[in-house]
């Protein structure tokens, strides 16, 4: 499967296969804001959702499309997780 570089939302890099799963590397999904990340995650859920349609209805052209998502979604809350934590330390009163 042949996949092409692009740009979305600013300069970070997220390569897109051919059926139109978003792959983000973790460096460039880092350096988005969490407004970004909401976005792109709420995308990525729809994309999962209609691939599930897809699977259902027998029109999926590649199974492995469904896992990509679900990786996606799951870097991305990862993302985001780290970040809250990172805010409540950095809020957190030290004893």
């Amino acid at each position: 499967m042949s996949r092409q570089s692009g740009t979305r939302a600013g300069s970070s890099l997220i390569l897109a296969s051919t059926s139109g799963i978003l792959m983000s590397k973790p460096a460039a999904l880092r350096e988005q804001s969490d407004d970004q990340l909401e976005l792109l995650l709420q995308e990525t859920k729809q994309n999962l959702f209609r691939l599930r349609l897809q699977s259902e209805t027998e029109r999926l052209e590649a199974p492995s499309e469904i896992i990509k998502a679900k990786r996606e979604i799951a870097r991305l809350l990862t993302i985001l997780r780290l970040r809250q934590i990172d805010r409540e330390r950095s809020t957190a009163p030290v004893s």
